[in-house]
């Protein structure tokens, strides 16, 4: 398409989108004649048409699907696409995997622990703007790339989507090993939802929410990097660890992370790559104390060149009873700005924030930023290593915080007085 083009009104989708200027334009009317409709069904189908292509929302359909392990089907009637799962494992192959902004894929699985793996072999990104629905676990891997746009619904049991393959036979087993040399970035500008206890989990070179991710009492791990393991319980995530990296692995949060009573593992880049990664938190992350359960925050970058940029909104607190959760900050190289870190319990014993940075800056922001974290009934431990490896440092037991402050690298600058206890 050139650059001259008009506006055409998508009555599927409920939308206007781009067409040439030679299309013509129907704006949505009241029905009137059998002769008005005509015309008017036409003109959309042209717009339709000729708009294919210069709107990422107006790329849909999942095609070429193929089951290659595992026993279910694949139903597609209109706008709506069934997979019918019927093994406890399912692999499929699909040439073109999205979702339009009309469109719905529904997973129907024999339960929670069920596992569906959809590889796309095409030389796109996956492009997800409908509803995605699953009661068990869906994965969704392409090398391009994964996009939930803006508008996207997913709710599923758990959900993997990655540029990294894995392979069919470690399904069965409690660790998983996702890599690849995928070019593509996985990023959510929508809405995923996890059931109670599940999970979402993002793998990628690049990572980055820009949207809503939440998993009550569940796990939310955004992995950057070229080989990552995941560790499972059942259909329960545990731990992410990155085992080797690119150059500059990215995970960052610009929204809101969500998992209360659980856990967000936020890494990029492996603990002794010497090649740099980074994660960035500027929006907000929440693992409140749900029912005795205390939230994990972990915001991790390699130990010998990552940095971690510690802005926004880190919430594992205890509101609502119980004691605070833990939040940890820690790569080789430490930026705290204006940030509000709260892991305080008004009615229990309040949580710490851990930085273990190998050179850690407290300039003005991060000063003013640890006080109040102090002030708000946080614990707060910083310490930093000539190695680089982790020296772990304790608080005091009761609920009043502390701060504590081992320091063994001559390379920990401080610019301004450390807050104490």
């Amino acid at each position: 398409m050139n650059r001259i083009y008009r506006l055409c009104w998508n009555a599927a989708t409920s939308q206007w989108v781009a067409a040439s200027e030679l299309a013509r334009n129907s704006r949505p009317a009241a029905r009137s004649t059998s002769a008005a409709k005509g015309p008017r069904v036409a003109s959309i189908a042209t717009c339709i048409a000729l708009a294919l292509g210069a709107a990422g929302t107006a790329h849909a359909g999942q095609t070429g699907g193929q089951i290659v392990s595992g026993n279910g089907a694949i139903n597609q009637s209109g706008a709506i696409t069934t997979i019918n799962q019927n093994s406890q494992h399912l692999s499929l192959n699909w040439q073109r995997f999205d979702i339009a902004p009309n469109e719905t894929v529904n997973f129907v699985q024999p339960g929670r622990d069920a596992i569906a793996v959809n590889r796309i072999l095409g030389n796109s990104a996956s492009e997800i703007y409908g509803h995605l629905n699953a009661n068990g676990q869906v994965w969704l891997i392409n090398p391009n790339g994964v996009l939930f746009g803006q508008g996207s619904q997913v709710n599923v049991g758990g959900l993997v989507a990655s540029t990294l393959d894995t392979s069919d036979s470690s399904l069965s087993s409690n660790t998983r090993s996702f890599s690849g040399d995928g070019k593509g970035s996985i990023v959510n500008k929508g809405s995923i939802r996890a059931a109670n206890g599940g999970y979402v989990a993002l793998l990628g070179n690049t990572v980055s929410n820009q949207g809503t991710i939440s998993a009550q009492l569940g796990t939310v791990a955004m992995g950057g990097g070229s080989a990552v393991t995941l560790t499972f319980e059942g259909s329960q995530l545990l731990h992410l660890q990155v085992d080797r990296s690119t150059l500059d692995n990215l995970v960052e949060n610009r929204q809101l992370v969500q998992a209360d009573g659980g856990r967000v593992l936020m890494t990029a880049g492996a603990a002794d790559s010497l090649l740099a990664s980074t994660v960035n938190n500027t929006g907000v992350v929440r693992a409140q104390t749900v029912e005795n359960h205390n939230g994990q925050i972990v915001l991790l970058g390699g130990m010998q060149a990552g940095h971690v940029n510690v802005e926004g909104t880190l919430d594992a607190s205890a509101p609502s009873g119980g004691n605070g959760g833990s939040i940890e900050t820690s790569a080789a190289f430490a930026h705290i700005g204006a940030a509000s870190i709260n892991a305080s319990a008004p009615k229990g014993k309040a949580g710490t924030w851990l930085v273990d940075p190998y050179d850690l800056t407290i300039d003005g922001a991060a000063a003013t930023t640890i006080s109040n974290t102090l002030n708000g009934g946080t614990n707060v431990t910083e310490t930093t290593t000539a190695t680089g490896a982790p020296s772990r440092s304790s608080t005091r037991a009761d609920s009043r915080p502390r701060w504590s402050c081992p320091t063994s690298s001559a390379r920990a600058r401080r610019s301004a007085t450390s807050p104490a206890s």
